[in-house]
């Protein structure tokens, strides 16, 4: 009996898997079709804003150029840790300019933790993240990276989340993703938040690192990279 639900639940996620591909696929060759024609123009870009609230130094951005700067220096400045959740990563410029920097950072001793989606960075060739530093932890989320059967609904979904945590402190989140496309020609919002709102952005993705070591999963399905240490992210204590 348990065997036929396992294999019941297994058929119905493959195809909640296919229904994502094919719908993905199916909307970005219309969107190629209808637009084929169309201008490139830059994105609208209002500005970068900041403000003081409580404890905490807030930047809210619009333009992906800044934003990017930005973090880049901040992971440039790290002295113990990064963490990094990415949704789309592009094999281009920007996105081997954050390559690079990561590399960097872990070289130099800080503690680089990155997620990013499988399924978003399927166009993306394998050899672009095999970049990453052996000293970085690196897990590729699968599309379907939980078991199925737990949660139908929460567990068919793909990790569209984009997060930067340095040093505890430093958080970035929002809706901009890594590559030169978002760089000038992308209108999208993310915020900087300096002081103890990052604890929560560390929270977040420290749950989610360590649902994927749990010891039932330390078997090291195809999303964890070889030789990449299955160690538990242990976030700080909340801030007082």
């Amino acid at each position: 009996m348990i065997s036929k639900v396992l294999k019941v639940a297994g058929v119905t996620a493959a195809a909640a898997a296919a229904v994502h591909v094919v719908v993905a696929a199916s909307l970005v060759t219309l969107d190629g079709i209808l637009h084929r024609n169309r201008e490139k123009r830059r994105a609208p870009n209002p500005g970068t804003f900041h403000t003081q609230l409580d404890e905490s130094a807030l930047s809210i951005y619009t333009s992906g150029d800044e934003l990017y700067d930005d973090m880049i220096e901040a992971i440039d400045a790290a002295q113990h840790s990064v963490q990094m959740e990415a949704y789309i990563w592009k094999a281009d410029a920007v996105g081997q300019r954050f390559t690079n920097t990561l590399n960097a950072a872990a070289q130099r001793g800080v503690r680089v933790h990155v997620l990013y989606d499988g399924f978003a960075n399927l166009v993306v060739p394998r050899r672009f993240y095999r970049q990453l530093s052996e000293q970085i932890h690196v897990v590729r989320l699968p599309v379907i990276g939980r078991r199925f059967w737990e949660g139908p609904l929460r567990h068919t979904g793909f990790n569209h989340s984009k997060v930067l945590v340095v040093d505890d402190h430093i958080g970035f989140v929002g809706g901009y993703n890594i590559g030169s496309l978002y760089a000038t020609h992308w209108r999208d919002t993310h915020v900087r938040e300096i002081g103890p709102g990052a604890w929560g952005m560390q929270q977040a993705i420290a749950r989610l690192w360590n649902e994927i070591h749990t010891p039932r999963r330390l078997s090291a399905g195809p999303h964890h990279r070889p030789g990449t240490p299955k160690s538990v992210l242990r976030p700080t204590c909340r801030p007082s």
